[in-house]
C-alpha cells in the first residue's frame, strides 16, 4: 500500500544527460485509469511506437527551448511547408512582439478585481496561436480522415505539420512558465509529455471521471496526468479560461 492506495506496477524511466544517467519511477495505482494507462503503455512500448522525442520537455523558462527559440522552429516549419507545394499556404510569421500580450509584467494580486484586464501582460495572444492550431487542423484533418494537403504531403513535410501542433502547444506552456517566474514562481509547473504517433484511444468511462479533481489543474510535480482531450488541444480548464476572456 503507499498513501492508502493499492500499487499495481512501478516503472523505471532512465533519463541520459550529458555526463550522467537519472532514473525515475512511476507508480501505478489500482484504479481505473490507472490500468488503462498501464495497458496502452505497454501496448505502446511492445509494439514500439514512434515518440516524438523533441516534446517530452517543456515548461522550463530558463531552458534553451525558450520563447525565440519556439518560435524560430514555428516559423522554419511554416516555410517548410509552403516550400513544399502541397496546395496550402500559410501566411503569417511569429515574433515575440505578435506572440506575447505587451506591457509591464505584474503579479496577477496588484490589479483591481474589478479593473482588471481581460488580456495581462505577458499572456500568450491567443487569437494568434488559436490561428497556428488552425492551420494544423486545416494541415493534417482529424483522426480517421486526414486532409487532402497531409495525404500528398511526404514524410519530412508531414513531420512539419505535426510541429505546428506540438510546438503550439510547448510555446503555450513555455509562457505560462515564465510570466510565472515574475509573478508567481511557486506556481511554475515544468512537465514532461511522452506523445506517442498514431497511439491508440480508449473510451473514458463514468468511474475514470470520477478520479479527475483539483489536482489535474493544480499539478504537483511528480505527478503522472492521461492526456483526456487531445480532440480540443487544451483541457478543460484551459477551454473555460479562453472564452470567459
Amino acid at each position: 500500500m503507499s498513501g492508502g492506495k493499492t500499487l499495481i506496477d512501478t516503472i523505471e524511466i532512465t533519463y541520459k544527460g550529458k555526463d550522467s544517467l537519472l532514473p525515475v519511477y512511476i507508480d501505478v495505482f489500482d484504479n481505473s485509469l490507472g490500468r488503462k494507462w498501464l495497458a496502452a503503455l505497454n501496448e505502446l512500448i511492445e509494439n514500439n511506437y514512434h515518440l516524438e522525442k523533441n516534446y517530452c520537455f517543456f515548461g522550463f523558462a530558463n531552458g534553451p527551448r525558450n520563447g525565440p527559440f519556439l518560435l524560430d522552429q514555428i516559423n522554419s516549419s511554416i516555410k517548410a511547408i509552403n516550400d513544399a507545394n502541397i496546395g496550402y499556404t500559410i501566411d503569417d510569421h511569429f515574433t515575440m512582439e505578435n506572440s506575447l500580450v505587451p506591457g509591464e509584467i505584474i503579479p496577477d494580486y496588484m490589479y483591481p478585481i474589478d479593473a482588471r484586464p481581460s488580456k495581462l501582460p505577458g499572456e500568450i495572444e491567443h487569437d494568434h496561436f488559436n490561428n497556428l492550431h488552425r492551420y494544423f487542423e486545416d494541415l493534417q484533418g482529424v483522426s480517421g480522415s486526414m486532409s487532402e494537403y497531409f495525404n500528398r504531403a511526404d514524410p519530412t513535410t508531414r513531420w512539419h505539420i505535426r510541429q505546428l501542433n506540438l510546438l503550439c502547444h510547448e510555446f503555450e506552456s513555455w509562457v505560462l512558465s515564465n510570466r510565472k517566474t515574475q509573478t508567481a514562481p511557486e506556481w511554475v509547473r515544468p512537465s514532461q509529455l511522452m506523445c506517442w504517433l498514431h497511439a491508440p484511444r480508449f473510451v473514458l468511462t463514468e468511474e475514470d471521471y470520477e478520479l479527475f479533481g483539483i489536482d489535474t489543474m493544480n499539478r504537483p510535480l511528480g505527478g503522472v496526468y492521461v492526456g483526456v482531450n487531445k480532440a480540443v488541444g487544451k483541457h478543460h480548464w484551459e477551454v473555460f479560461v479562453d472564452e470567459a476572456s
